[in-house]
């Protein structure tokens, strides 16, 4: 009954729209570490930087249906659309983990699908 009343309220209360990624900024957490005076490697703790800074982001995004590993950070994804509802545009934002694909597929200019609520615009979610 659940995934019925799922798929009810994404047809009733929302538009599915194609919207245009305008702007991404990742971030990524890597785990640092240090050599003791024995040489044993310890862990430090985790370094936020911007992914695109390291080239293991590059490398895992470029084949990332084949990752084995998730990078742990947040990738803002900001998309512009229009509504049905009002012909009006708008730009929100989009929330990614390392887990999703999206993390590592979308670029700017990007052309992907929305929904948008029908009451309120400004409220968007992934298709």
């Amino acid at each position: 009954m659940v995934g019925a009343y799922t798929y009810l309220e994404r047809q009733f209360n929302n538009d599915a729209v194609e919207a245009t990624v305008y702007n991404i900024k990742r971030t990524c957490n890597y785990e640092t570490f240090y050599e003791n005076d024995e040489g044993k490697r310890t862990n430090f703790g985790y370094k936020t930087n911007p992914c695109t800074s390291t080239t293991e982001f590059q490398k895992i995004a470029s084949d990332y249906k084949h990752r084995e590993k998730n990078i742990k950070g947040m990738a803002v994804v900001t998309v512009r659309y229009a509504t049905p509802a009002n012909n009006g545009y708008y730009l929100a934002d989009l929330n990614f983990q390392g887990s999703d694909d999206e993390f590592y597929s979308l670029h700017e200019k990007d052309k992907i699908r929305i929904l948008v609520n029908k009451n309120d615009p400004t409220k968007i979610r992934k298709y």
